[in-house]
């Protein structure tokens, strides 16, 4: 089992527009009821961001939502990988 990362503060954090730098998983979430937060995860797969997913969702439920298209008509905000510092 791997240790737990809490997640920073949105305050903390660096928000930035337009696509990531790499495709996989990011800390990407709109300003919509008091966002961004970096709770919620969304996979960039390079022309997109997906549906979607809080940081404890389990991996069956990040895929399937990681499958999906946001469909959104707001702005996703992204910010670095939290768990990877």
């Amino acid at each position: 089992m791997t240790k737990y990362i809490k997640p920073p503060r949105s305050d903390e954090c660096e928000w930035r527009s337009g696509p990531p730098p790499e495709i996989g998983w990011w800390p990407a979430d709109s300003t919509v009821a008091g966002g961004p937060y970096p709770q919620i995860l969304r996979y960039w797969n390079g022309h997109y961001f997906s549906d979607a997913v809080h940081h404890t969702d389990d991996a069956r439920t990040a895929g399937q939502f990681g499958r999906i298209k946001h469909q959104g008509a707001y702005e996703i905000r992204w910010t670095d990988r939290w768990w990877l510092k």
